[in-house]
């Protein structure tokens, strides 16, 4: 039996970076390799003599190493794993004024879905109006395989603000030429736009 027979049998790896979701977590049972007969074994470096176990949690970035069952391929084939979790909710507790929508939630992640529980269901539309009180959940999608990640949660609290009060009708002299800043309403943070709904804040001058 020739030593090129016995390493003929190490497995190999097509793709060195495997990306994976946290839903559910993978292990090293997840990572991927094809078996060429002598079976598929990882371990923590190119050298190590103990193997991993596959029930053993992926750590994102780490690198992982396959030979075969009896551990003695002379090159052992290397693999970077990637996990992506849920994504970033900041903060965790965030406030809105009535009609806000599931779009103004704020998340940091790759096409972040919103749901109304922490499993199951259906993505929330991203027009529907959110309620006072009440905890959304966040996921995205992993940009490599498109799986879909665990979900984070956020406390939203709707506050109804009463809108400013003031004249209904401002009169001023044409010198100096007034500006928006010289309209006068009663209220915290006033702004001013041109109609009802627009959405473009006026410059003060």
């Amino acid at each position: 039996f020739s030593l090129s027979g016995l390493y003929a049998q190490c497995p190999t790896v097509t793709n060195p970076s495997q990306s994976f979701c946290d839903n559910p977590y993978p292990t090293v049972a997840s990572l991927l390799a094809t078996d060429n007969g002598g079976g598929i074994t990882w371990y923590e470096t190119a050298v190590s003599t103990t193997p991993l176990s596959n029930s053993i949690a992926l750590i994102d970035g780490e690198d992982y190493f396959a030979s075969d069952v009896s551990g003695s391929c002379t090159v052992r084939q290397r693999v970077v794993a990637s996990v992506v979790s849920a994504p970033v909710v900041q903060p965790r507790t965030q406030g809105f004024c009535e009609e806000s929508t599931i779009s103004d939630l704020q998340a940091i992640g790759n096409m972040v879905q919103w749901y109304a529980a922490p499993s199951g269901g259906s993505p929330l539309n991203p027009n529907t109006i959110i309620t006072d009180n009440t905890l959304y959940y966040a996921s995205q999608i992993n940009p490599v395989t498109g799986c879909e990640t665990s979900r984070r949660s956020v406390l939203v609290l709707v506050r109804i603000l009463p809108a400013p009060t003031g004249s209904t009708l401002q009169r001023f002299c044409s010198q100096p030429t007034p500006t928006v800043s010289n309209l006068v309403a009663n209220g915290n943070n006033i702004r001013w736009y041109l109609s009802p709904s627009s959405g473009v804040e006026l410059n003060p001058t």
